[in-house]
């Protein structure tokens, strides 16, 4: 999926703990990808695009779901960013 992502330009940018650094290693290779760092927790992957949040829970049984609405994209976009410019460059 990353490198079909990268080949097509479309750009990466992720906020995850320290300890995911292990498990995600190989994404950071992939062109147009940016990791930072945070030390909060977060509830869950969330995946914000073209007015769309996915949320992914990894756990034993893996669940997903997607809220499309615009509104909701904004306000999520918006606490990304603030987030991103408080996370830590690796």
């Amino acid at each position: 999926y990353h490198l079909k992502r990268a080949e097509k330009g479309i750009k990466l940018k992720g906020i995850e703990s320290p300890e995911c650094r292990k498990i995600t290693k190989e994404i950071y290779k992939v062109p147009h990808t940016e990791i930072r760092y945070f030390e909060e927790p977060a509830p869950t992957v969330m995946v914000i695009y073209k007015n769309k949040i996915l949320m992914v829970d990894w756990e034993d049984s893996p669940v997903a779901f997607t809220i499309q609405s615009e509104t909701i994209y904004n306000s999520y976009k918006k606490f990304f960013l603030e987030k991103w410019e408080k996370a830590k460059v690796s």
